[in-house]
């Protein structure tokens, strides 16, 4: 109830990709995870979505999410200089990060992701990970949250 559809969906397609689902499964799962508004809008739908894709352009156009800032120097300049505080979990840095770059490039690489997020890291944790050589986002989190555990 307080994510935007786009975040919503992106954050479902973590989930959705790191365990493999193909349409069929995501589309089933999508009103489980629904709330409120967005669950009432969903279960008033005559008509069953066929793909996620489907699904996701009408989500978001039945709750459109805020504009994307245009601005990419300024995104840039906030992926360089974003760091993991000092109380701040690898989870909530992981998806505060990640956000950043959705907006600054929703295509951007997994490697070039990655990158971003070990430099950013406390520095007990990145000596930690910089010698595994992390090529992934989900091998990041993996490993960063066994390390702060």
């Amino acid at each position: 109830s307080t994510d935007n559809s786009r975040d919503w969906c992106d954050r479902a397609e973590i989930i959705f990709d790191a365990f493999h689902l193909t349409d069929a499964d995501r589309l089933s799962r999508i009103g489980i995870k629904l709330e409120d508004t967005a669950f009432n809008w969903f279960r008033a739908i005559p008509q069953r979505f066929t793909t996620w894709i489907l699904f996701r352009q009408s989500f978001e156009k039945a709750f459109p999410p805020p504009e994307r800032t245009p601005n990419l120097h300024l995104l840039a300049e906030q992926i360089n200089l974003r760091k993991q505080g000092t109380e701040e979990s690898v989870h909530d840095y992981y998806y505060a990060l990640d956000k950043l770059c959705r907006e600054y490039d929703p295509q951007m690489s997994a490697l070039d992701k990655t990158i971003k997020l070990v430099s950013g890291l406390r520095d007990e944790l990145k000596e930690k990970l910089l010698p595994l050589n992390v090529q992934s986002p989900e091998e990041f989190m993996v490993k960063a949250k066994n390390y702060e555990s």
